[in-house]
């Protein structure tokens, strides 16, 4: 039997988990033959039963159950019922499959073999996958569209330079064309492009002539999907903390132009 150094070396090495740590959808995002789902609708439409079945029939040896915040347990088989109390991955001895049940209502599933088995045996599969993904109110693309040229405009409060005259002018004039509050305009700052940038604000010789705008926008796009989470946005609002005032200055000056602009009877 493998021992827990052994088991935790190849967890990180073949799916970038570290037991004691957060897994998606908590952190980090849907990599290849990996997902997750909402833990009630899970048991509700199919049931910890069934997976139960699944996941002792493919497992192999024994089952390391690593609970946060660092507790580990070896068991025979998987008896999910109900959750815990605390985060829990249950991984077999060769790490094919992992299982992550979440205080947050989420379960998280890696490994193609039991994933297609949960799929083979769940019609609803595709309605219920991801579902921090899904939003039916709006059409997401058509939003994320929308919140480019933002994401863009607000990634130069993170460059280490000092913006000129003509750089407030444009990030203000997109501001304005967007039809976005303010503070709307300050909630996409704080949890879309913040969590992406905020290394910038703290980095000795930072990035100052501008961001990759391929990788900003889908780095902002994963966090745009995160943003509704309790401990996403936490955690967000905590480094935050330290690290506004290295970027209120610039939402001022934004603040005292869009006022200007209205003032002016534009």
């Amino acid at each position: 039997m493998k021992t827990e150094k052994e088991i935790i070396k190849e967890l990180k090495t073949k799916w970038k988990i570290n037991p004691f740590d957060f897994w998606i959808p908590l952190s980090g995002v849907t990599e290849e033959n990996t997902c997750y789902f909402d833990s009630f609708e899970f048991n509700e439409k199919f049931g910890f039963d069934k997976l139960n079945r699944i996941y002792n029939n493919l497992k192999t040896g024994r089952i390391y159950e690593f609970t946060y915040p660092k507790e580990t347990k070896v068991i025979d088989k998987l008896n999910i019922v109900d959750f815990s109390g605390d985060d829990t991955f249950y991984v077999d001895e060769n790490v094919s499959f992992v299982i992550y049940y979440t205080h947050e209502r989420t379960i998280a599933f890696a490994g193609i073999e039991l994933i297609n088995q949960i799929k083979e045996e769940w019609v609803e599969f595709e309605k219920f996958i991801n579902p921090w993904e899904r939003d039916n109110s709006i059409d997401i693309e058509l939003e994320l569209e929308k919140r480019i040229p933002i994401w863009n405009s607000i990634s130069e409060f993170y460059l280490d330079t000092e913006l000129q005259d003509e750089n407030y002018e444009s990030i203000t004039t997109i501001f304005l064309n967007s039809d976005l509050h303010i503070s709307e305009l300050k909630e996409i700052d704080l949890y879309e492009v913040f969590p992406v940038l905020k290394g910038n604000l703290m980095s000795i010789a930072g990035e100052w002539n501008g961001f990759d705008e391929k990788w900003l926008n889908e780095s902002c796009t994963k966090a745009y999907l995160k943003r509704k989470n309790s401990l996403f946005r936490w955690k967000t609002k905590l480094y935050n903390r330290f690290l506004y005032s290295m970027r209120k200055d610039h939402w001022t000056e934004i603040e005292n132009r869009i006022k200007m602009h209205y003032n002016n009877g534009y």
